[in-house]
């Protein structure tokens, strides 16, 4: 888990197992690439990447004080 600064993860209420979990079940088929914390305008959330099916990466957006999935977005080709 890669922290945007120190410090993050002990600020969420949500494991980091969690969020993966609930980001995984938006995305049939997926395998993990990568999960990192962010303060995003004074929000913390998880930021996951996932491969869906086909090989796209999608990135999801996990409020680390809920566990809600915040957005789904597949990603430019370039961004993967």
């Amino acid at each position: 888990m890669e922290e945007a600064y120190p410090g993050l993860l002990q600020r969420a209420k949500v494991q980091p197992d969690s969020a993966v979990e609930a980001a995984l079940a938006k995305v049939k088929h997926g395998r993990l690439v990568s999960t990192a914390i962010e303060d995003r305008g004074g929000r913390l959330v998880y930021v996951i990447r996932v491969e869906g099916r086909g090989g796209r990466t999608r990135e999801l957006l996990v409020d680390a004080e809920t566990g809600r999935v915040l957005s789904n977005r597949k990603l430019p080709r370039n961004q993967e």
